[in-house]
């Protein structure tokens, strides 16, 4: 299944997605704690990490999805071969 040109895509969507993920994390730990000694507001603050902790979210959901999505192309690829 891996020669296969929508298993190569989908796959490669889910990689992506996967690593966004670890990516938006990572900014959320790093710059969440170092938006509260740059901004001289802490309400500014709270919205940026409330900004960063969003793209989490929904990188981690689109994650799922492209996960899901690559487990039924391969089975339904692979139920469809003769």
């Amino acid at each position: 299944m891996e020669d296969d040109s929508a298993v190569k895509q989908v796959h490669k969507s889910y990689l992506f997605t996967r690593d966004y993920s670890v990516f938006a994390v990572m900014l959320l730990l790093v710059l969440g704690p170092l938006a509260f000694f740059q901004f001289q507001s802490s309400t500014i603050a709270l919205i940026y990490v409330g900004v960063l902790l969003l793209q989490f979210g929904l990188a981690v959901r689109a994650a799922r999805v492209h996960g899901c999505r690559f487990v039924t192309t391969v089975l339904a690829r692979k139920s469809a071969e003769p």
